[in-house]
């Protein structure tokens, strides 16, 4: 029997999953420990601790889902964790003894979901989570598109487009990634609670949004989800997704890929096919699962 392993590396819990790709990529197995917060060797360590452990279960190929983007220097770019401005992967490979393989996180989500998810069969598939942050990935032929800095589905950090928060006396926020107007800052998680807050006088969570009738709150939800259909548009325009498929805790709120579908088909060219926008098959195992699925692929090429 072989078996593949992947690791989800998150801010607060580093989790180790055992996939069984006879039994469709099935966890078999799960082991999960606390993500070191402040010191950057016993990340390391963690990380190494979690790997070693699924190849002695017996997984040929191991994948890490990490946050972040890796740039063309070498340096990791995070904003949670200690690897920030370090040779991440470097330091690791050299800790392991040998190169990991290692993936954004948003990335693994859509890699997962295109090819054993939501999107199987379809092509492209554009994986989209939406949560504390937003980013997501493209996957055409059962390729994950990426390039030299892991940048590509970064979609959140391009910039609200021209009037859009103005138009509801929404605040311009400077974005974690240090420029002012992305995204992010108003299509995620907090910043569904910002809309909130500026519209209603109140922040409030996208679950309690969604469980509320009152005019306010659905007022806040469809401000929300006009402009992220207003990401999503330009998106698409650049990408033509068959399939959109959704991840990350905002997209567990009901009904959001209909509210999504609403907003976005309006935005688009007159004629164009519309993308099926469709909620995530694998739930919180995505991420570890697209990992593991891509270090198994690669592992495969390899031979």
């Amino acid at each position: 029997m072989t078996l593949a392993g992947g690791i989800d590396l998150g801010g607060a819990k580093i989790e180790a999953q055992l996939f069984d790709p006879s039994l469709g990529w099935t966890a078999i197995d799960r082991r999960e420990i606390p993500t070191p917060a402040t010191d950057y060797g016993a990340l390391l360590d963690a990380l190494a601790e979690q790997h070693v452990w699924l190849e002695e279960r017996g997984a040929s190929q191991v994948g890490i889902g990490a946050p972040g983007l890796a740039l063309s220097d070498g340096r990791a770019m995070t904003a949670n964790l200690p690897s920030d401005g370090k040779p991440f992967s470097k330091d690791l490979a050299r800790l392991l003894g040998k190169p990991a393989t290692i993936v954004n996180d948003c990335r693994a989500f859509a890699y997962s979901e295109a090819l054993l998810g939501a999107g199987r069969g379809a092509s492209p598939v554009l994986g989209l989570v939406i949560g504390t942050g937003v980013a997501g990935g493209l996957v055409t032929g059962g390729v994950l598109i990426d390039g030299p800095n892991g940048q590509a589905g970064e979609y959140g950090h391009m910039t609200l487009a021209h009037g859009t928060a103005g138009r509801y006396g929404l605040p311009l926020l400077r974005c974690g990634c240090g420029r002012e107007g992305c995204y992010e800052t108003l299509c995620s998680g907090p910043g569904i609670a910002r809309i909130a807050e500026a519209t209603t006088g109140r922040a409030a969570t996208a679950e309690e949004l969604a469980a509320r009738t009152d005019a306010g709150a659905a007022e806040t939800l469809r401000i929300w989800a006009e402009i992220v259909a207003e990401m999503l548009a330009g998106v698409v325009l650049a990408t033509d997704p068959e399939i959109v498929v959704l991840g990350g805790g905002v997209s567990k709120m009901a009904g959001v890929a209909g509210r999504l579908s609403r907003a976005l088909k309006p935005l688009l060219l007159d004629g164009v096919r519309a993308p099926d926008i469709r909620p995530a098959e694998g739930g919180d195992r995505s991420g570890a699962r697209g990992a593991a699925l891509l270090a198994w692929n690669i592992g495969r090429r390899g031979k």
